[in-house]
């Protein structure tokens, strides 16, 4: 049995039904996918989800043949660079899920020792870290900027901003040619968010762009031993809605954007559907993006379309202290009424 710490899934009442089914392994976790809440505050001791949840494990202890606590394996060589928690606000869940559909669990935090391949988008904001991400590039790194990195960053590379980013009632196409440096990803999704990005110098390459015009929603050049990426848009599964703001509030006042949220999520699983076709254009994209900066992904949930099955995942985990590792798989609590085989 695996116990997530996930709203409403983490509480003794999950635990005393798997034991009632003879359940006898229990695996604690969080998933990490943005619903799991905090168990311990800045000081490290348990805050009061945290102390439940104790309490309930340790009611069930003396009726188990074993107990093991575990975390998920972080891929070490991929950052999402980050002063604070990612999720308060730069990492989408979007970006999030692409790169675990991908077989990839992003490591979080301002280090950038042993990592191959970085997001930023706010985390550079001193000369400093900019510095150390130009000289992380040169000696063979890849980073990726996103939409909302400081000017100050795109400029060490070569990329002004003709104009402040449009979003407001923004909704554009981003299309990609599936050519180098991203060859064979071809298709289209939605943007909320653009700016006008001028790159100056020889050897930039555009392998995508808004269908409206001539603007570049994809730049990237290959700089010193490494390479750089813009990604100059905000990819979001449904332009009305804010997935991780919903996705973290609990609440009766917004009842009618969650059923919204929920006819969005039904819609991502329909194969061949425009929401999850887009889904699949953007994951294929990073997946892509990962994959030069030589970090391919370990493992995909793929379907019958070779599309990736949105949360039917498996997920690499390991014992605190290393020694064991293990994959697990399993479907979201949020799959579809009448789908019953995701194999």
């Amino acid at each position: 049995m695996i116990l997530d710490t996930a709203p409403g899934r983490g509480d003794s009442k999950t635990i005393w039904s798997g034991l009632a089914a003879g359940g006898r392994l229990f695996t604690t976790y969080s998933d990490g996918s943005g619903l799991g809440q905090f168990i311990m505050k800045g000081d490290h001791t348990l805050n009061e989800v945290g102390q439940g949840l104790g309490r309930a494990i340790a009611g069930i202890l003396p009726w188990q043949e074993a107990f093991l606590a575990c975390r998920n394996a972080v891929d070490p060589h991929t950052l999402f660079l980050s002063t604070g928690n990612p999720w308060d606000g730069d990492l989408s869940a979007e970006l999030y899920e692409a790169l675990l559909g991908s077989g990839t669990l992003m490591d979080y935090g301002p280090s950038l020792a042993g990592r191959r391949l970085v997001f930023c988008r706010a985390g550079a904001a001193t000369a400093g870290r900019r510095q150390a991400l130009k000289a992380f590039v040169n000696d063979g790194g890849a980073l990726v900027m996103l939409l909302g990195a400081p000017a100050e960053l795109l400029g060490e590379f070569g990329i002004a901003l003709e104009a402040e980013a449009a979003t407001r009632g923004f909704v554009g196409e981003v299309t990609l040619s599936g050519q180098a440096p991203l060859p064979g990803v071809k298709g289209a999704f939605a943007s909320t968010a653009r700016t006008a990005p001028k790159p100056s110098g020889e050897g930039w390459a555009v392998p995508a762009r808004y269908a409206d015009g001539d603007i570049p929603a994809i730049l990237h050049k290959a700089e010193g031993k490494g390479q750089v990426w813009y990604l100059n848009f905000q990819y979001s599964y449904d332009s009305t809605l804010d997935m991780k703001t919903e996705a973290t509030s609990i609440n009766e006042d917004n009842e009618a954007i969650r059923a919204r949220m929920g006819d969005m999520l039904q819609q991502r699983y329909a194969p061949g559907g425009r929401i999850r076709r887009e889904a699949e254009v953007f994951r294929r994209a990073i997946a892509a993006i990962a994959e030069r900066a030589g970090v391919p992904g370990a493992y995909q949930t793929l379907d019958r379309d070779g599309s990736a099955i949105p949360y039917v995942e498996t997920q690499l985990l390991e014992t605190s202290d290393g020694s064991q590792k293990y994959l697990i798989a399993y479907a979201d609590y949020r799959l579809p009424q009448g789908a019953t085989n995701a194999a």
